[in-house]
C-alpha cells in the first residue's frame, strides 16, 4: 500500500513551532530587565494581536465566556477561542492576565489531546508488534494529529515506514522530530538506518555523526554505526566493480559465471555413473574454488550469479552432504571440495556467510560434515568454522544456528586430538571465544564440559611439547576475560594443582629453549588471571606458586620476568604467608634480582619490581637488610623517586617511599643517608617537597607517611626534617619555607 505524503502536516507544524518560539521570546521579554527589550517584547504582543486580528479577531474586551464550554465533551482537545478586546488600548498587566488565561486554556486542551495521542500511540505498538505495519502506520499518522509536538510519536512512525519501505517519509519524520528536539537520539539512528536502505552511506554517516556532537556517551555506538556503513558503502562499490569487470570480459569473472552455470546446469548422462559424477562435479567446484581465492570481486559475482543456491538444484549433491561418513572416495572428495568452496566464498566476506547460512539445510550440512570420521573432510569443516568467524555480527549468527554448547564440544572433541586436528580447532575456537557474547553464552556449559578438557590439556603438558599445547593454553586465557569463568577456574583446586605441578616442570625439567620460553609465558597468564580472586584455592597454592617462580626471576627473557613478577604480587596479594618463601638465604637473592628490575630501564619491571619488594617489606622487614648491600647510599631509590617523565614513573615515586620507610624500621636504616649529609638532606628536602606537591594524592600520602616513620626512628632524620620546616609542612600542609 502506498501513502502520499502530506504538506500540511509539514505547514501545520511549522506554523506551530514558529508561534511557540515568538511566544517564548515574548514572554522573555517582559520578563527582562532590560527597557528596550521589555518595549521590543510589546511591540512583538502588539504586532500578533493585530495578525490575529486580520483573521477574525476581535480585539475589544477579554471574552469571558472565551473558555466556558472547554470542560464540554464536545469541545474537549479543541483549541480554546482566540482573546478579545474592547480597548483600543489596554494596560501590560491586562495583557499578561489575559495572556496567562490563554496559556492556561491552551495547556488544560494540551494534556487532552497528549492523553488521547498516547492511547493511540499503545495501539500503533500493539500492531507494529504483531507486524501489521499498514495498521500500525495509521494509528501513528492519527495519534501525530492528535499531538504534532511529541516527538516518539514521529520516530515510531518512521519505523513503521522503514519496514513498508518508504525510507523517504521515514527520514522526512526523523527531520520533523528533529525540530523539536534536536537531541533526540533516536531519530538520528532511524534518519542515518534509512539512508543507509538508500544506499546513501555518506548521509547517512553525517547523521551519526550529528548524533555523536549531541550525545558524547553514545561515541561507541556511532563507531559501530559508521564501521557498519562504511562496510556496505564497500560492498555496494565491489558489486559495481564486479559487475563492471564482467561487462569488460575479465577472464576471473568470466570463468566464476560459466562454472557457476555449469554446475547448477549440467545435466549427468544416464550411462555415467555415480562415481564418474562425484569426480566431475568435485573437479568443477575445485577450479570453481580456486577462481575465489584472495579475489572479493570473483567472491560478490559468485554470490550474485546463486552460486549457493546449485545445491537446492541438485538435490543428490546434497544428499551427499548431509552423510558423517561416504561410500566412496569419490564422495568424500566430493564433500571436502564443497568445504573448500564455501570456505574460499565465504573468507573475509561475511556478506557471503550470511547468504550461505539462508540456503535450506545449509546449517545441517555444516553440523553433518564437521562430525565427520573423514580426516580430510573434518579438518575442511574446521577451517570453514574459522572463516565464518570474520566478525562479531558473524560469530554471533553462527552462535544463533549451532548453539555455543555444540561449538564447544563439536571444536574440542576427542576425534579433533586423535585426527591431529587441534591446532586448527583451537585457532578457530580463539576467534569465537574473543566475542563477549560468545564467552557469556559457553558459562552454562564452561565447568562441567570445557574446563576438564583444558586441565586434560595442561596436564599433557607435563608429559609432552605438542606445538598444539600453548595454543590452548591462550585459548584458556581468552575464555578468562569473563569474570564469571574466572571465578569458575579460580575455585577449582585440581585445576589449579596441576597448574602449579606444569609450571614446576617446565622450570625444573624442560630444556631452554623458545617453546619453554612461551609454555612457561602462557601458563603464567593462566596464574594471574587466576590469582585476581580470592577464594580458599587460590589462598592455599598462592604461598607454593611464589616459592616455584623464584628461579624464573633470573631469565633472560623480559616477558617471563614481568609475568613473574606480576603473579608473585598477586600471590602475596592473596596471602601474607608468601613472603616466608623468602628466607635468610634465598632472601640475600631475591633483593639482589628485585635491584636490578629496579635499576631497568623497563618501567613494567620497575614498577612491579618496587611493589613486590614493598609488599615483603611491609610483612617481613628484615628481609631489607640486604638492601645496602646493593644499593650503596641508596642511590637506585633515590632515582626511582626523582623520576616523573609518566605517569608509572609518578606511581613509583609512592612505592620508593614507601620503602624509604621500611628501610628507617632497621637498625641503622638509614646510615647510608646520615653519613652523607648532602645526600640525606637532599632526600628529605626532596620527599618533602613530594609531601606537599606531588601529582598523586598516593604519593603525598605516602611521602608524608615514610619521612614520619624515618624522623620518628632516627633522631639525626629528625633534625633535618625540622631544618626544613618539615613538623609544619607535615602537619599543616604547610609549603616548604627552603
Amino acid at each position: 500500500m502506498a501513502f502520499k505524503k502530506d504538506p500540511q502536516e509539514k505547514k501545520d507544524l511549522d506554523d506551530f513551532l514558529a508561534k511557540v518560539d515568538d511566544l517564548e521570546n515574548i514572554m522573555k521579554g517582559f520578563g527582562s530587565t532590560d527597557l528596550t527589550a521589555q518595549k521590543a517584547a510589546f511591540a512583538k504582543a502588539d504586532e500578533m494581536i493585530k495578525k490575529e486580528t486580520t483573521t477574525g479577531f476581535n480585539r475589544t474586551v477579554i471574552n469571558e465566556k472565551a473558555f466556558k464550554d472547554l470542560g464540554n465533551e464536545k469541545n474537549a482537545g479543541q483549541e480554546p477561542a482566540p482573546l478579545q478586546f474592547n480597548s483600543p488600548s489596554m494596560s501590560q498587566d491586562a495583557f499578561l492576565s489575559a495572556l496567562e488565561e490563554d496559556a492556561n486554556a491552551r495547556a488544560r486542551a494540551r494534556k487532552i489531546r497528549q492523553e488521547k495521542a498516547k492511547k493511540v500511540k499503545e495501539k500503533a505498538n500493539e500492531a507494529f508488534h504483531r507486524e501489521d505495519y499498514e495498521s500500525a502506520h495509521k494509528l501513528y499518522t492519527e495519534a501525530i494529529g492528535c499531538c504534532k509536538d511529541m516527538t516518539l510519536l514521529y520516530t515510531n512512525r518512521a519505523m513503521t515506514r522503514m519496514k513498508l519501505g518508504m525510507y523517504q517519509e521515514a527520514i522526512d519524520d526523523c527531520d520533523f522530530a528533529l525540530r523539536i528536539d534536536e537531541t533526540w537520539a533516536k531519530a538520528y539512528v532511524l534518519k542515518g538506518n534509512a539512508l543507509r536502505s538508500m544506499k546513501k552511506f555518506d548521509d547517512a554517516i553525517s547523521a551519526y555523526r550529528e548524533l555523536a556532537t549531541h550525545h558524547k556517551n553514545k561515541e561507541k555506538m556511532v563507531d559501530k554505526y559508521i564501521r557498519e556503513t562504511e562496510s556496505e558503502r564497500d560492498e555496494v562499490e565491489l558489486e559495481k566493480l564486479a559487475r563492471k569487470s564482467l561487462e569488460q570480459q575479465d577472464s576471473r569473472c568470466n570463468l566464476v559465471v560459466k562454472l557457476v552455470q555449469a554446475l547448477c546446469n549440467r545435466v549427468e548422462p544416464k550411462c555415467e555413473s555415480r562415481e564418474m559424477t562425484m569426480s566431475c562435479n568435485a573437479a568443477t567446484v575445485k577450479m570453481l574454488a580456486g577462481q575465489l581465492e584472495d579475489s572479493l570481486q570473483a567472491q560478490v559475482l559468485f554470490r550474485q550469479e546463486g552460486g549457493f543456491r546449485m545445491l537446492s538444484a541438485k538435490p543428490a549433491l546434497k544428499a551427499v552432504l548431509k552423510q558423517k561418513s561416504f561410500a566412496t572416495g569419490s564422495e568424500s572428495d566430493f564433500a571436502r571440495a564443497m568445504l573448500i568452496l564455501i570456505r574460499a566464498a565465504c573468507a573475509k566476506c561475511p556478506q557471503n556467510t550470511t547468504a550461505f547460512f539462508q540456503e535450506p539445510d545449509s546449517a545441517e550440512i555444516m553440523r553433518n560434515l564437521l562430525g565427520s570420521n573423514d580426516r580430510q573432510v573434518k579438518h575442511a569443516a574446521v577451517v570453514c568454522f574459522f572463516e565464518f568467524a570474520s566478525d562479531d555480527k558473524m560469530i554471533e549468527l553462527v552462535s544463533q544456528l549451532f548453539s555455543v554448547s555444540w561449538i564447544l564440544s563439536s571444536l574440542l572433541h576427542n576425534d579433533i586430538a586423535k585426527l591431529k586436528l587441534l591446532t586448527e580447532a583451537v585457532a578457530t575456537l580463539s576467534k569465537y571465544a574473543e566475542n563477549e557474547k560468545f564467552r557469556k553464552e559457553s558459562l552454562p556449559c564452561f565447568e562441567s564440559t570445557v574446563l576438564p578438557l583444558y586441565h586434560q590439556f595442561i596436564d599433557e603438558i607435563g608429559h609432552n611439547q605438542r606445538k598444539d599445547l600453548p595454543l590452548c593454553v591462550q585459548n584458556l586465557c581468552i575464555f578468562m576475560k569473563n569474570d564469571a569463568i574466572r571465578k569458575i577456574v579460580s575455585a577449582n583446586a585440581p585445576f589449579l594443582s596441576s597448574c602449579l605441578t606444569c609450571i614446576e616442570k617446565i622450570i625444573q625439567v624442560f630444556e631452554p629453549n623458545q617453546y619453554r620460553e612461551e609454555m612457561l609465558s602462557r601458563m603464567l597468564d593462566v596464574t594471574e588471571y587466576v590469582m585476581l580472586h580470592g577464594c580458599s584455592a587460590t589462598v592455599d597454592i598462592a604461598p607454593k606458586l611464589t616459592s616455584c617462580l623464584l628461579p624464573a626471576l633470573n631469565w633472560k627473557g623480559e616477558v617471563v620476568v614481568q609475568k613473574s613478577l606480576t603473579t608473585m604480587v598477586r600471590c602475596i596479594e592473596r596471602s601474607k604467608e608468601c613472603v616466608k618463601c623468602f628466607d635468610s638465604s634465598t632472601g640475600l637473592h631475591f633483593v639482589k634480582k628485585i635491584y636490578k628490575l629496579i635499576a631497568s630501564e623497563n618501567a613494567y619491571l620497575r614498577t612491579y619490581g618496587l611493589k613486590l619488594i614493598c609488599y615483603v617489606g611491609q610483612t617481613r622487614v628484615s628481609i631489607l637488610r640486604n638492601v645496602p648491600k646493593f644499593d650503596k647510599k641508596y642511590q637506585i631509590l633515590r632515582h626511582a623517586l626523582r623520576r616523573d617523565a609518566t605517569d608509572v614513573d609518578l606511581v613509583n615515586q609512592g612505592h620508593a617511599a614507601v620503602l624509604f620507610g621500611f628501610l628507617s624500621e632497621l637498625p641503622g636504616g638509614m646510615d647510608p643517608l646520615v653519613d652523607d649529609l648532602d645526600v640525606g638532606s637532599t632526600l628529605i628536602k626532596y620527599l618533602l617537597e613530594l609531601a606537599r606537591f606531588a601529582k598523586r594524592e598516593h604519593t603525598k600520602v605516602n611521602c608524608t607517611i615514610a619521612v614520619g616513620k624515618m624522623a620518628s626512628n632516627d633522631a639525626r632524620i629528625l633534625a633535618e626534617v625540622r631544618r626544613f620546616d618539615g613538623i609544619n609542612i607535615l602537619s599543616k600542609n604547610k609549603p616548604p619555607g627552603i
